[in-house]
């Protein structure tokens, strides 16, 4: 990926993140980056909104009460932030979650 993904690399990040969350035979699962900062809270987020039916706005308050946004390392602050906010999940449904 370059240094900001571009929505098509993005999105395709998100299709396979989502099918390992899909696939029961993963778990547990652990999501983590580099700096546990941006991707990490990104795909939480889409977790948390894909398979729990959180609302975007939930979804980012979560993200702040596990330090998203404190630092202002790089402008991937405000573009996750946005991303998470016009996301819209296509609400997965597993019954062993």
């Amino acid at each position: 990926m370059s240094e900001r993904p571009t929505p098509d690399e993005l999105a395709e990040a998100i299709e396979e993140f989502l099918a390992v969350m899909d696939d029961l035979d993963s778990y547990p699962v652990l999501i983590h980056c580099k700096a546990g900062l941006h991707r990490t809270g990104l795909m939480s987020a889409i977790y948390r909104m894909e398979y729990e039916g959180w609302t975007p706005s939930q979804a980012v308050q979560e993200m702040k009460r596990h330090g998203f946004g404190e630092w202002a390392c790089t402008s991937y602050n405000d573009y996750v932030m946005q991303y998470v906010l016009t996301y819209k999940p296509r609400i997965r449904h597993t019954a062993a979650r």
